[in-house]
């Protein structure tokens, strides 16, 4: 959570995260989303999919995958 909260301050509160689909049994969930921001002027979104682990109520692992990670780590240095 501190990373996502990094990156709201970071792009001023432009940041956004969509669920696109969500599927799941109760104690695996597979979402697809997209995210981005918005930085000087310029707002790039990323598709994104989590493969997320429940257990007793709460969220015991997650894991992302980023098809574009190259792209995403160069919009995301711009936050610097």
């Amino acid at each position: 959570m501190a990373f996502l909260k990094e990156i709201v301050v970071r792009s001023r509160n432009s940041f956004v995260l969509e669920d696109r689909s969500i599927s799941g049994t109760d104690h695996h969930v597979v979402a697809l989303q997209r995210f981005g921001a918005t930085v000087t002027g310029e707002t790039q979104m990323f598709e994104a999919f989590s493969i997320m682990r429940f257990g007793g109520g709460r969220q015991l692992e997650r894991w992302f995958y980023l098809p574009e990670q190259d792209a995403f780590d160069a919009f995301l240095a711009r936050f610097r």
